[in-house]
């Protein structure tokens, strides 16, 4: 005869059952989990929020992954967004016409283009430079720099 199993033996025995069901049905599993979180949100906000205090460096680089991620997937959509920061509305269409209009060659030596340029003070959208003519233009435009260029050179002359 067989003895009778005590409650804490049929716990375990159920709970390595419920393992090899789940490990059997991955994907109901998942189903599950996603509709519970559908139908429990705030507490899996509160428990995300207490897995990020618990593991800050994680979820620093989780967060970091994610943003990798969405930026490689929506790339356009992120310099639109950062142009748009730094210049202006106007400027990712501004951007794009002048791009087109020079055919992604610099407006001064006609290599591939790089940078976006435009003037600092009264501020203006100008259009595309490679980085060494976008890096000579700022220096022509400093009047300080030139003088002081200017007077090294004569001193060296």
């Amino acid at each position: 005869m067989k003895a009778k199993r005590t409650s804490e033996e049929r716990k375990v025995a159920r709970g390595k059952a419920s393992r090899r069901w789940a490990e059997a049905h991955p994907e109901k599993v998942k189903e599950s989990k996603r509709r519970w979180a559908e139908a429990h949100p705030e507490k899996v906000q509160e428990s995300n929020r207490r897995w990020a205090a618990a593991h800050p460096e994680k979820a620093k680089e989780g967060r970091r992954r994610r943003a990798e991620a969405y930026r490689a997937a929506h790339p356009e959509e992120c310099i639109n967004q950062k142009v748009r920061e730094h210049y202006g509305e106007e400027a990712p269409e501004h951007y794009r016409k002048q791009y087109e209009k020079q055919k992604g060659k610099c407006g001064i030596c006609e290599k591939p283009v790089h940078d976006r340029d435009h003037r600092h003070i009264p501020f203006k959208l100008r259009g595309w430079l490679c980085r060494h003519c976008n890096i000579g233009l700022h220096f022509m435009e400093d009047i300080v720099w030139k003088e002081s260029a200017y007077k090294y050179l004569k001193e060296w002359a």
